[in-house]
């Protein structure tokens, strides 16, 4: 959840992602949560604050390493 492409061209928000990371693990899943910054993020230096952001509202508090993964793309 919450791939680039959904988070760009679909106005996927972070509340959403999580809210998809917490109906997958319902359904018995593990999540991968995808996190990223775009190309004019990174050329603006603010990588690590987009990619904390992210992590920040995509990830549902209940997360552990065993329910989650969290890829960097």
């Amino acid at each position: 959840v919450g791939h680039s492409e959904r988070r760009a061209d679909h106005n996927e928000d972070d509340a959403i992602v999580q809210a998809k990371a917490s109906a997958a693990w319902r359904a018995g899943l593990i999540a991968i949560i995808c996190i990223g910054e775009t190309r004019a993020e990174r050329e603006a230096g603010a990588t690590l604050d987009v990619l904390s952001r992210q992590v920040a509202g995509s990830v549902p508090p209940n997360a552990t390493p065993s329910n989650t993964v969290i890829a960097y793309e």
